[in-house]
């Protein structure tokens, strides 16, 4: 775009097994052992999200049983906090997932209480708060969440148990996976959920294997994962389809991490921006493993607005303020723009322009403005403002900051120079 259990020895082995059907998959690096669960309250982790709001803080939270609480960690395994959430009950918590919701200026953490060994309880639920802000520093913090909404909801064709939830952020769609079937049947809870109803789901499609255990989906929308106790399948999600279609299509595997001191390897989350997936198994002292996305991030854009979220969260704390069209701060230069350039949306006097300093020596323009990574400039000249423009100097740059540039000095009286800005995709 351009613009004017006993003790011994850890052992992990990290599987790229063979897919159901064999298909060209997203290149990801090698296990990278990030850290280990430190606290002791965390014994038996069964659900893992990477933060939107707070970056490096993942969110974890026990199974059946456990206190009603998420934990915030980093990807060292260090304890962060302990949030409560007021009049929740972990009977079986088995998954987490995060991502928008009602409020677009709002990350939401999404809580599966899901899990159902016997098959024995006709109603379950997802619970939804609002994701808190994260102190990454000092000692842990211990905080209450007092906003939780349930989503309640039932099996068409009766009780099921699972353990895999996860939410599309671009349709806010919830899709949970079963797992103990020969074949894992899959079911939505669409958008916008009710809390004051009980839908019953119908089954949407099933999946060519059995015990899936964890999900997540990309905040770009774009990948899907799933694992199993052994193997861990990947689904490239393009934007004309739906999840549903997408897990309809070609799936394959991606590296999984399997440990024999700690074999109930049940969590999975996509890091921002698609950058990879860290996985965690049960057990204080369990690995997080890593595993990088070497053919490039995916910068998620949920809202559609052609900027990305991060940049919308950072500068405006929202999805809902910025726009193709809108200009914040009132500098003639529309948000979008801004974005492009990486200038300030909130500062009317951040904005990209062109300064002429002077002419050196030889008669040439020296040329000066506030440029910044990853983006490439184009210098462009024309006697009128009418008349086409012609670029006599391109340049990118790998750092912020003042750039100096010397042109050639038009050769009439009177010049116009234009200042283009392109972002690196």
């Amino acid at each position: 775009m351009s613009f004017c259990s006993p003790i011994r020895p850890t052992v992990l082995l990290f599987l790229h097994l063979l897919s159901l059907t064999p298909v060209f998959a997203q290149n990801f690096g090698p296990a990278q052992t990030t850290g280990t669960l430190q606290s002791p309250s965390l014994n038996e982790v069964s659900g893992l999200a990477a933060s939107r709001r707070n970056p490096g803080v993942l969110w974890v939270h026990n199974d059946s049983g456990g206190a009603p609480a998420l934990y915030a960690i980093n990807t060292q395994g260090i304890l962060l906090g302990t949030y409560t959430v007021s009049g929740a009950v972990n009977r079986d918590w088995e998954d987490i997932a995060i991502g928008p919701g009602p409020d677009p200026e709002q990350a939401y953490l999404y809580l599966g209480e899901i899990g159902d060994n016997q098959a024995v309880y006709p109603t379950v639920a997802i619970l939804r708060v609002p994701e808190p802000s994260v102190p990454t520093s000092g000692p842990p913090v211990t905080a209450t969440l007092p906003h939780m909404d349930t989503l309640a909801f039932t099996y068409a064709d009766g009780p099921r148990d699972a353990e895999t939830l996860m939410l599309d952020p671009i349709t806010r769609d919830l899709y949970v996976v079963t797992k103990r079937e020969t074949n894992c049947q899959v079911y939505v809870l669409t958008y916008p959920q009710s809390t004051n109803t009980i839908p019953a789901l119908t089954t949407l499609l099933t999946l060519p294997f059995t015990q899936a255990v964890a999900g997540d989906i990309s905040p770009s929308g774009q990948q899907i994962a799933i694992k199993t106790y052994l193997q861990t399948f990947w689904w490239p999600r393009p934007s004309t389809q739906t999840v549903t279609e997408a897990l309809a299509g070609i799936v394959t595997t991606i590296p999984h991490a399997l440990s024999f001191s700690f074999p109930q390897n049940e969590a999975i989350a996509w890091m921002d921006w698609d950058a990879g997936y860290i996985t965690l198994a049960e057990g204080v002292g369990a690995p997080l493993v890593r595993f990088t996305n070497l053919d490039g991030i995916v910068e998620p854009d949920i809202d559609f607005d052609g900027i990305e979220d991060h940049w919308e969260w950072d500068h405006f704390q929202s999805l809902a303020t910025a726009s193709a069209e809108s200009d914040q701060d009132g500098d003639r230069m529309t948000d979008s723009q801004e974005f492009v350039a990486d200038t300030d949306p909130t500062n009317a006097l951040s904005f990209l322009h062109l300064e002429l300093e002077g002419l050196d020596h030889e008669g040439r323009l020296a040329l000066a403005w506030t440029g910044a990574a990853g983006r490439t400039y184009q210098v462009l000249t024309a006697p009128t403002p009418t008349q086409s423009y012609l670029p006599v100097y391109t340049t990118s740059v790998a750092d912020t900051g003042a750039l100096v540039v010397t042109t050639p000095a038009p050769g009439s009286v009177t010049a116009f120079l234009r200042l283009e800005v392109t972002r690196e995709e």
